[in-house]
């Protein structure tokens, strides 16, 4: 872990943005998203996506692909983790290739636990999903493509394609399927953002974790977008939500 800190902090310094930085415990490829500003949210959209509010962010390293079932299985194996129940079904039946669904914000938060990363925060998956640009509503732009990414829009796929599949709708440090395939669990609470007149919900507090990117199941485009939120209790296993992970700059 020493030399992993040392060597990313010497690559944090001189790293474009999309850079690999040294494999991880669970082999995950990470890429470097830089330190920047963004504007979170979409003014066109539900409520919950305004108002729009610039994020200042320090650099971090992005999954480049969903947490496949492969990458759980070696995990369950390493920790003698009983195997969550919907998860097993999932996996058998999509392969190990596909993303890891069908498991808790716990059970995802365990795994990163396991390989010394974290889920990401709301803001860092935005921004690694979409950059400065705020017309990139898509990971690869303004425009809605379903050539570019799992989903329901056009023709039902029946499941998750593999985690590194649709590298033509990447977003623009390089991660893949952050629209469509798995909905993928971040680390923030469902919570309004901030402004002077920010909207109120029942749902908004310390109860829900917010999950981003959409799934194959979705139908309109307009729950693929990079600023759409949905949320789930902490406890709830969905058998479209999986995750990625994250590894933030050294101090």
């Amino acid at each position: 872990m020493v030399r992993l800190k040392s060597l990313l902090a010497v690559a944090a310094l001189t790293a474009l943005a999309g850079a690999e930085a040294p494999k991880p415990r669970d082999g995950s490829t990470l890429l470097w998203v830089p330190p920047g500003v963004f504007v979170m949210g979409n003014e066109h959209a539900t409520r919950d996506q305004r108002p729009v509010h610039k994020v200042t962010l320090a650099g971090f390293w992005m999954g480049r692909c969903e947490v496949s079932n492969a990458q759980y299985e070696a995990f369950l194996q390493a920790t003698g983790t009983a195997p969550p129940p919907l998860w097993q079904e999932l996996a058998l039946k999509h392969g190990p290739d596909r993303p890891a669904l069908g498991l808790s914000h716990r059970d995802a938060s365990a795994y990163c636990a396991w390989a010394e990363l974290s889920l990401p925060s709301e803001a860092e998956w935005e921004y690694a999903a979409r950059g400065s640009k705020p017309e990139n509503l898509f990971p690869w732009g303004k425009l809605f493509d379903p050539l570019k990414c799992c989903s329901s829009v056009t023709v039902s796929p029946g499941g998750p394609d593999a985690v590194d599949s649709h590298p033509d709708g990447a977003s623009w440090v390089g991660c893949l399927n952050m629209s469509g395939n798995a909905a993928e669990w971040t680390d923030s609470w469902y919570q309004a953002y901030p402004g002077p007149r920010p909207p109120k919900s029942s749902e908004f507090g310390e109860k829900y974790k917010v999950n981003r990117g959409g799934h194959w199941m979705f139908q309109s485009p307009d729950f693929l977008q990079t600023t759409a939120r949905s949320w789930s209790l902490v406890v709830a296993r969905l058998p479209q939500c999986g995750f990625r992970v994250v590894l933030r700059k050294p101090r």
